[in-house]
Formats: C-alpha cells, structure tokens, sequence
C-alpha cells in the first residue's frame, strides 16, 4: 500500500493556525518546498516531520491527516 497524506486535511489545519505554508515549512524544520509536496501529495513526511507536524495541531487531528483514507 502506498503511503498517502490527506492533503486536504493537511491543508486545513494549516489554514485554521493562520499560517502560510513558509510559516508552517519553518516550524517543521524544512524547506517551503518539501512542505509544498507534503500538501500536494507528491511527497509523504517522515516519521520525524510526522510527529512534529502531530505536536503543533496535535494528535488526534493528525491521524486524520495521516490514517484516513483521502
């Protein structure tokens, strides 16, 4: 099975923190770039980026982003 992230999810719970994808890349510790291919599905977070993406919006919303089906 390949990984896949909610992109949709993703994208909004960036939205909801009132941040842009720079804002939200910089908070990852990556480049705008790697974040904008997280959003778009072309590229699927390792697990460091994971649970970091996990501690600023929080678990249980990223599982949604995560382990829902898209």
């Amino acid at each position: 099975m390949a990984e896949q992230v909610n992109t949709k999810a993703l994208k909004r719970e960036r939205e909801q923190l009132g941040l842009n994808k720079k804002e939200m890349a910089d908070l990852l510790g990556v480049h705008k770039s790697t974040y904008s291919r997280y959003e778009s599905g072309d590229m699927f977070p390792g697990p460091t980026v994971m649970k970091r993406i996990a501690s600023i919006i929080g678990e249980e919303r990223a599982a949604d982003i995560f382990f829902s089906k898209c």
